[in-house]
């Protein structure tokens, strides 16, 4: 995008530039934790259970690969819900305390 148009769009919102960028930030961030949370979702509901309990239950017996993939992809989502919750919950006290 150009740099006037972008200057354009910031000062018709009486924004600047970094003020802009935090909002960025956090929207990207909560558009991650979304896309986590959702994946966390789609796992719980397809094994009708926690991935807590779904971790125990794998660790005794011998899962297929397709189990196996799918801890991956729900330890993966767990971890990064995880992280984008603190990243979003810093940008919320940063931005309570300004």
């Amino acid at each position: 995008m150009k740099q006037q148009l972008r200057e354009k769009v910031f000062s018709s919102l009486n924004m600047s530039n970094e003020k802009a960028l935090d909002e960025m930030a956090y929207l990207i961030s909560c558009n991650k934790l979304a896309e986590f949370t959702s994946e966390i979702e789609f796992y719980g509901s397809k094994y009708h259970t926690t991935f807590e309990r779904f971790d125990k239950d794998i660790q005794s017996k011998k899962g297929s690969f397709g189990l196996e993939n799918d801890w991956l992809a729900w330890r993966f989502s767990v971890e990064g819900e995880k992280y984008w919750q603190n990243i979003v919950g810093e940008i919320t006290r940063d931005t309570s305390h300004n």
